[in-house]
């Protein structure tokens, strides 16, 4: 049986931590050729704005898998940004008008291989999606294969159009096209499936607690805790939205 637990942080809280489950994502997708992810090129763990949701082995502490939200603002881009960047000059400028009510990115997604069955990738876009309202981000982002892109419409997403070529452009590399998704109200949650938005959420309501998921003959327990810190310690999330834009347009 497995054992496993998830932990909700702001991630300069944690930088060791965050840094052994970045180079442990990055070695997942050099096994399938995705190296130029951005959401895994850079220094994520030193942002004040980004959360992770951590996925580790209970005794070991090996991380095995995780997801981020990354909140829009003090000047640093989301990975959506980065990806944009070489094909649409306008990422920036459009993503600012979503600020006064708060957005930002789910992003960074991954699960260990010995993992595959258990289907915790979608558990950890759950709690991720959970973790939102916590952090006021009543819009969000994210990016996705684009043949997967049902899927994650089944979890509140709806496809995007405003960008690159109607939402979709080739990305991470030659031969692969991705998909940009936005969440617009990550309170409701109106187009996810009613499955979807009931375990979204319990997580928001009972972000302590244990499950149990089994793949064939194996059980694999799964520990979380998906309570952040109090606002003290997120600066940068408590700042009026017309503070973040005046930053952000200071960048440009």
């Amino acid at each position: 049986m497995f054992e496993l637990v998830v932990r909700a942080y702001c991630a300069p809280d944690v930088v060791g931590n965050c840094r052994r489950h970045a180079a442990a994502h990055a070695r997942v997708l050099a096994l399938h050729g995705l190296g130029k992810v951005t959401s895994a090129r850079h220094a994520w763990w030193r942002n004040p704005n980004t959360f992770a949701l951590l996925l580790e082995d209970a005794k070991s502490g090996e991380a095995l898998g995780g997801v981020r939200l990354q909140r829009w603002g003090n000047g640093e881009a989301l990975p959506l940004e980065r990806a944009l960047a070489s094909v649409d000059p306008q990422a920036h400028a459009w993503l600012a008008c979503f600020a006064d009510r708060g957005v930002g990115e789910l992003c960074g997604l991954w699960c260990a291989p010995e993992l595959r069955g258990f289907r915790l990738g979608l558990v950890l876009t759950r709690m991720g999606l959970a973790l939102a309202t916590q952090l006021r981000a009543h819009t969000l982002f994210a990016l996705c294969d684009s043949s997967k892109a049902a899927n994650n419409c089944a979890l509140g997403f709806t496809e995007d159009r405003t960008l690159a070529q109607r939402g979709s452009f080739e990305y991470p590399r030659p031969g692969l096209r991705a998909q940009v998704l936005k969440v617009p109200d990550t309170w409701r949650l109106s187009e996810a499936t009613h499955e979807n938005r009931a375990a979204i959420g319990y997580y928001r309501d009972a972000p302590l607690g244990t499950e149990r998921f089994r793949h064939g003959d194996t059980i694999l327990e799964l520990a979380r805790d998906l309570r952040l810190a109090p606002p003290q310690r997120m600066p940068e999330c408590v700042l009026s939205e017309r503070s973040q834009r005046s930053m952000a347009q200071t960048v440009q």
